[in-house]
């Protein structure tokens, strides 16, 4: 062979050690998508059953309590504001897993104590592996690309809809936690219990309820009253025969007791809760975006329900709709986030007359679940992750810009308990700078730092996701436990609350602007406040 032939041979030998090993570092960077795309082209065999063993349910348990114990920063904040130790409790939460005696038993069980952090990103997800595909968070290719994920979805979606239909008969009676009391909610019961619509939930076995909702794991979630200072459960879901029997007092409208034979059971809340995954019957989730121009007040409302959709683009011609002497309304109580960009582009830089840079910093435990992102090439080029004791401090800065400004009027935000991630982060910009009035009750918060974890388990292949970041607001309070503060506090009312499910058991749009005018007292008393305003 010729020198020159030597030379091509090495210059080919060369070129293809270098396609090589580009190759096998895209494969290993990709790898997780490599894996999802194969396991979506080529699924695993169907999974009939689980039939998971007390060695599996533990094993997946102390996974997942460990996995909050190390990696996620709040529960001390949240043992001091709720009285709920998660950590000190892992003995009993292991007690109440053995003692599951089926797969769905211990599906609600987990999904309960995760309930138990009070945190708007922690939670058991609803196996739908679609659902999972398209969502977001810190390592959510890491469990995509798990070959167990999408039978496991399967098998699990399969039996709490096989579940849902067999306890379709259970006569529920479910009260919603509402001005300070848990009400007898009319459009969540059956028909059996119509007759304590005008009731209250006062004691369970003798122990007061507020006392006792905190005592007991639900997957009802937790939530704090401000107003009241006490920490409370969304709903209080009762039955007529499935799970622990209890002597229940409640109180109606005339101050009169009374007194009943109802049980409590995880199971039933659970059905209660994805009953309408399965069911047309059930109120559809809100609009994207809903607008209405109302020309006898000269308000604008607009409702932005998620900062995840792709309807953004049109609110700038809806806002074209105001003059300056036009009042807006932009209602995010039904908000629970999204984009942490939406708002900055969408909303702001048409509303409002000062630009601003908001800057965020939040701290993330060191863990073996969070270094697997905190170490992330794209990580570090977006947040420059310091190190520092027990973890690493993160820090961002969010510009609002007013360069396409075309409103000069007022603007009103209402927010509420629903209000979290991205839409409590705005309303904690829109607060610390006092640009608008916020208006409602606090927000579910974590607003403030980075996004959720996801996280898969081992034996189940059960998803579920924790907040891994601790963030402090203005006022030097863990924005992931109080949540961002209205600055005027008008929460819904009993009566409010009771028209509202009758109109939506009457199959009523009860989000619309005008029927919203039979019911809504927080809006009432918004748009009494802009009467007022106006007067002046």
């Amino acid at each position: 062979m010729s020198r020159a032939d030597k030379k091509k041979h090495t210059a080919l030998r060369v070129i293809i050690l270098v396609i090589a090993v580009v190759a096998a570092a895209f494969a290993v960077i990709r790898r997780n998508v490599i894996m999802r795309t194969f396991n979506e082209s080529f699924p695993a065999k169907t999974i009939e059953s689980l039939d998971l063993t007390k060695t599996q349910k533990t094993e997946d348990f102390e996974q997942l309590y460990d996995t909050i114990a190390s990696g996620f920063p709040n529960a001390d904040d949240i043992r001091d504001a709720y009285y709920v130790d998660f950590i000190g409790k892992k003995s009993y939460y292991l007690e109440l897993i053995n003692n599951t005696e089926d797969d769905f038993q211990y599906y609600c069980t987990m999904s309960a104590i995760l309930e138990e952090l009070a945190s708007a990103h922690t939670a058991m997800w609803f196996p739908d592996y679609d659902e999972t595909a398209s969502a977001a968070g810190y390592n959510i290719n890491r469990v995509l690309a798990k070959r167990k994920l999408m039978p496991c979805s399967d098998y699990w979606n399969r039996l709490i809809e096989k579940k849902c239909s067999e306890y379709k008969d259970a006569a529920i009676a479910e009260f919603r936690y509402t001005d300070g009391k848990y009400r007898y909610d009319l459009l969540s019961s059956d028909e059996t219990y119509d007759s304590l619509q005008d009731s209250f939930i006062s004691s369970i076995d003798g122990t007061d309820i507020d006392e006792y909702v905190m005592d007991n794991i639900s997957v009802n979630r937790i939530g704090f009253d401000t107003a009241r200072n006490k920490p409370f459960r969304q709903a209080v879901t009762l039955n007529d025969s499935v799970g622990e029997k209890h002597e229940v007092v409640l109180t109606n409208d005339k101050g009169e007791s009374i007194s009943m034979e109802l049980y409590t059971s995880t199971e039933i809340e659970t059905v209660s809760m994805y009953s309408s995954e399965f069911d047309d019957h059930y109120s559809p989730d809100p609009p994207d975006i809903y607008d209405h121009y109302d020309s006898d007040e000269n308000i604008l409302y607009v409702a932005v329900n998620n900062f995840s959709n792709n309807e953004g683009s049109k609110l700038r011609g809806i806002f074209s709709q105001a003059d300056d002497e036009t009042a807006i309304i932009i209602d995010l109580r039904e908000n629970v986030g999204g984009s942490t960009g939406y708002a900055s582009s969408y909303i702001f830089p048409y509303l409002h007359d000062e630009a601003y840079s908001f800057s965020q910093e939040w701290f993330v435990p060191s863990s073996k679940e969070n270094n697997k992102f905190v170490r992330s090439p794209l990580i570090h080029f977006l947040y420059h992750p310091e190190k520092t004791e027990g973890g690493y401090n993160f820090r961002s800065v969010s510009n609002y810009t007013d360069s396409a400004r075309q409103y000069g009027g007022e603007v009103y935000y209402l927010i509420g308990r629903k209000s979290a991630s991205a839409a409590d982060g705005y309303a904690a910009m829109i607060k610390e700078n006092g640009i608008a009035d916020l208006i409602g009750t606090d927000t579910a918060g974590e607003g403030l730092g980075g996004s959720f974890c996801v996280s898969i388990l081992e034996n189940s292949g059960l998803v579920y996701s924790y907040y891994p970041c601790r963030a402090y607001d203005a006022d030097g309070k863990n924005n992931a436990v109080t949540g961002t503060a209205p600055d005027i506090y008008i929460e819904q009312t009993s009566d409010s609350f009771k028209a509202q499910r009758k109109m939506e058991d009457e199959g009523i749009d009860f989000r619309l602007y005008e029927n919203r005018l039979e019911w809504d007292n927080v809006l009432l008393e918004t748009i009494d406040m802009i009467r007022s305003n106006d007067k002046q």
